[in-house]
């Protein structure tokens, strides 16, 4: 039972991230959003992880002092959107556990979420009846791709290069076309590029062909490919498979990367085609959830009239 366990914010980030790498590299409790590397997710809490204080985005489940459950928001301030980091726990009532480190959680926060969301393995063991008695929405499925270096990424695509800016314009019109509902728009592309973050491009004269964004993180020896996208014009002419390709060499042989991976929906079969011939493999199978809140977040008033 868990009538005994403490609810209460996490001091010990380092004790956090080990429970979550060690819960995470389990499908029956694996959530997308998060990775299996501790040092990697340690980073994550320390530098990248919400919008909000820590105080106000993680929290844990305690026994005696030690931890058996950790809850986490990555929230997004302008968006007002939140990915659902968890619930891991080490505990027998899973489901108990989780219900009160997310009403600890929601009681901490100081702005409103518009939409929260989840992903979770096909196979974890509690993510379906808890996002249903939370009165969330079953999304698609998604599945995760990874490729690692083989001897056909030694040879580069000499036709495919880095954007410039005379196409930044184009880019972002193709961008809005072919993902106008996204995470990230072609200007928010635009602006995060730098040495680790690049477009390659395929264009015929100036004419932009199609496009690949992808991110490195060589402090961890991974990679991603966000976006993969080809005009209307130019399709079934090999060019996501060239791009893919590139991509592949730079992170490969510029980044010194040991794995890439990305994230495709599980409906959407042409591009499994194209990534599996591109030399992904499937790694996981991963079901989405959301929830939008209509009344995000009572005002506490008399901490507003303290204030």
């Amino acid at each position: 039972m868990s009538y005994n366990l403490e609810i209460k914010a996490i001091d010990d980030l380092r004790v956090a991230a080990a429970f979550i790498s060690k819960c995470n590299s389990t499908s029956h409790q694996h959530v997308g959003y998060c990775g299996e590397n501790e040092k990697e997710i340690l980073h994550a809490l320390e530098y990248d992880f919400s919008d909000l204080p820590l105080a106000e985005s993680l929290i844990g489940a305690f026994h005696h002092d030690q931890l058996v459950g950790v809850l986490g928001l990555d929230i997004e301030k302008d968006s007002q959107e939140a990915e659902i980091w968890g619930p891991f726990i080490q505990w027998d009532d899973w489901l108990d556990v989780a219900h009160k480190m997310w009403d600890g959680l929601i009681k901490k926060l100081s702005i409103p979420v518009q939409q929260y969301n989840g992903f979770y393995h096909k196979e974890h063991q509690y993510a379906a009846p808890f996002m249903d008695q939370l009165q969330f929405e079953k999304g698609n499925a998604h599945y995760i791709l990874i490729a690692k270096p083989s001897p056909d990424d030694s040879l580069c695509d000499e036709g495919i290069q880095e954007i410039t800016s005379n196409l930044f314009p184009t880019f972002i019109t193709l961008h809005q076309e072919l993902f106008p509902h996204t995470y990230y728009n072609g200007e928010d592309i635009i602006q995060r590029l730098n040495d680790d973050r690049k477009v390659l491009i395929s264009k015929d004269n100036e004419e932009l062909q199609g496009y690949v964004y992808f991110e490195a993180n060589p402090e961890f020896y991974e990679g991603s490919l966000e976006y993969i996208g080809v005009s209307q014009d130019h399709r079934k002419k090999g060019v996501g498979k060239r791009l893919i390709r590139s991509a592949l060499f730079q992170l490969f042989n510029h980044f010194s990367i040991e794995e890439i991976q990305l994230c495709v929906a599980a409906e959407n079969e042409k591009a499994l085609k194209l990534y599996k011939s591109a030399g992904f493999l499937v790694k996981n199978k991963l079901i989405s959830y959301r929830r939008k809140e209509i009344f995000a977040y009572n005002i506490n008033v008399n901490k507003l009239l303290t204030e």
